[in-house]
């Protein structure tokens, strides 16, 4: 009876436990839905870009002032290159000043219309839906058809570890495509570096989404083919291993600078990059409170940088492309 008893009272404080915390996952998710502000410019266009744009991937930041709710807790922000991207997105309030990019305000372009045309992002810490297919992961608008989705996996490396994890006859193309309809959950478990490598291929499949879909008329067609969105990497590198490190680089290098595109990195260690470094066309940007402390365009400057103290600190390293 005491045995049954303690069991009893055991199985009463676990589900009183799980209860308090559903009650308090409940209670965040409503605050979300009930306090998180809506973005103000998503829906409507105040003006029209070329169907092709961006094109040249050109951006003049000048006189930008950023600014956070004035009733929120903030940590002083040390360097202020985060905030730049969060800027470039439109998900900061930006005061005076303005970006451009290829001679057009983007303040005046709906966010929607911005993140999905302009810019191409990989963030720090990469995300998954368990819930959701591999596909959905990729390709959320479902825009791309399988054997673009399979490509931009096997750039990356990922596509033949979910097919040997998963025991897949490789000889049925069948089985091997319906793959990307399993859950995350029920596909094999990704390190950190795969992870990143799942965002890279994200960014990937934006690239392709960004320069193919929506399109019928050949003229348009081939004029969106020209556009090339600005791939932001914020800190994307950080915690990988020198080898996924070497593998995301590659795959930046090959689909994204060699094709013309301009990519933003923002990153306190630059060591791996200097393998891809081109005097006179790409630049190293130390920045310090919001503001540059130093640009660079060799890659003997960098190196001398490095060495300074000053060198130590936080880095934006841009490339752009002419």
């Amino acid at each position: 009876m005491i045995i049954l008893a303690n069991t009893t009272l055991l199985r009463l404080v676990e589900s009183w436990t799980s209860l308090e915390v559903s009650l308090g996952a409940i209670a965040r998710l409503r605050s979300v839905v009930t306090e998180t502000p809506r973005e103000e410019n998503t829906g409507e266009q105040k003006l029209t870009a070329p169907t092709n744009w961006p094109v040249a991937g050109s951006i003049v930041v000048h006189g930008l002032e950023a600014s956070y709710s004035v009733n929120k807790i903030l940590v002083r922000q040390t360097f202020g290159k985060s905030t730049l991207l969060l800027s470039f997105l439109g998900l900061l309030d930006l005061q005076p000043g303005s970006i451009m990019v290829d001679n057009i305000d983007i303040s005046n372009m709906s966010q929607t219309y911005l993140r999905r045309h302009c810019f191409i992002t990989v963030p720090q810490d990469p995300f998954t839906l368990a819930a959701a297919t591999l596909r959905f992961n990729l390709d959320p608008e479902g825009f791309l058809p399988d054997s673009v989705l399979i490509e931009v996996l096997e750039n990356t490396g990922l596509w033949e570890h979910f097919c040997q994890s998963s025991k897949l006859n490789h000889s049925k193309s069948s089985e091997i495509e319906a793959l990307l309809d399993h859950p995350m959950s029920s596909l094999p478990p990704l390190s950190a570096g795969q992870q990143q490598l799942l965002s890279l291929s994200r960014a990937l499949a934006h690239k392709r989404a960004a320069t193919a879909h929506g399109y019928s008329d050949l003229q348009t067609q081939l004029s969106v083919a020209d556009r090339r969105p600005i791939l932001l990497l914020d800190e994307a590198t950080s915690a990988l291993d020198p080898e996924t490190e070497a593998v995301m680089q590659d795959v930046i290098e090959k689909e994204f600078t060699q094709k013309g595109y301009t990519v933003i990195i923002v990153a306190h260690r630059i060591g791996g990059m200097l393998k891809y470094f081109r005097d006179d066309i790409d630049a190293v940007v130390w920045m310090t409170e919001g503001r540059i402390e130093r640009v660079v365009h060799t890659q003997a400057a960098v190196r001398l940088a490095l060495k300074d103290d000053r060198g130590g600190g936080s880095n934006l390293c841009s490339t752009d492309l002419p």
